[in-house]
């Protein structure tokens, strides 16, 4: 069951205005492949945020499919931010990384584009050498309990 996620911040422009007493516009947001059609169409109502912050999320589901569909699995997405007063022009477009578990090959060149890797691992035994991988022991997974006064430890 695969989610988009987004979090916007906004501050106040000429092309961005509060409505009302809320701290964040009306907006749509338009989830398309790079020049492709859009696959998901949502609006977003004002919110009021002490932090700015607007969100949406898209269950994509079986649009996945069809958005991967005959094409490769390691391209952005790209997502418009749409003023409804003003919809010609978007106010932002966001790019981000999509890849599925299909064309394995290609995940770190499009991860590269995004961000900076400073460490992998290539199979669960080499990542449980790494403290920042899940499947490093953790000590403290091993404490069911807390301190047992009876036996004197931790269990």
């Amino acid at each position: 069951n695969d989610t988009l996620h987004i979090r916007m911040q906004w501050a106040e422009t000429e092309r961005v205005k509060k409505n009302g007493d809320k701290t964040s516009p009306e907006i749509e947001l338009k989830y398309r492949r790079d020049g492709d059609d859009v696959f998901e169409h949502t609006k977003v109502k004002p919110y009021d945020s002490v932090f700015h912050g607007q969100f949406d999320s898209v269950n994509v589901g079986k649009k996945l499919t069809n958005v991967t569909n005959g094409l490769s699995t390691c391209v952005p997405l790209f997502v418009d931010v749409i003023s409804p007063s003003e919809p010609s022009v978007p106010l932002a477009t966001l790019r981000f990384p999509f890849f599925t578990d299909e064309n394995t090959a290609c995940h770190s060149k499009l991860l590269s584009e995004f961000f900076h890797i400073a460490d992998y691992c290539s199979s669960e035994e080499k990542c449980a050498e790494k403290i920042w991988s899940i499947n490093y022991p953790d000590p403290k997974s091993d404490i069911l309990f807390g301190y047992d006064d009876e036996i004197g430890s931790l269990r």
